[in-house]
C-alpha cells in the first residue's frame, strides 16, 4: 500500500544489512540459541550472518514494557559476541 492508501507492486534488490528478522512466534526467539540457529542457517545458504531482532511483537510477548528487558538481553549477547565469550 502506498501512503495514499493505493495498492502497489514494488521490487527491491534486497537489504544488505539483514537477511532475517527474528520477531518471535509462538514463543520469543531472541535468545542466543535461536540467534545461533538463524546464523548457522544463513551460513549454510551462503549468506552473510546478519540478523535483526525485533524487540516488540512476540519477542516482548506483545507487552511494550518488556521491550527494554529484551533489549538488555540482546545487548548482552552482542557484548558476549564482541568479547568472544559466545559460541
Amino acid at each position: 500500500m502506498t501512503k495514499a492508501g493505493h495498492s502497489a507492486i514494488v521490487s527491491t534488490l534486497g537489504n544488505e544489512d539483514a537477511h532475517i528478522i527474528l520477531r518471535g512466534g509462538r514463543q520469543p526467539n531472541y535468545d542466543a540459541a535461536s540467534v545461533g540457529t538463524a546464523c548457522k542457517e544463513l551460513a549454510a545458504a551462503g549468506l552473510a550472518q546478519r540478523v535483526m531482532i525485533d524487540l516488540s511483537h512476540s519477542n516482548s510477548q506483545k507487552n511494550y514494557s518488556r521491550q527494554i528487558e529484551v533489549g538488555h538481553e540482546v545487548a548482552g549477547q552482542v557484548a558476549a559476541e564482541t568479547s568472544g565469550s559466545l559460541e
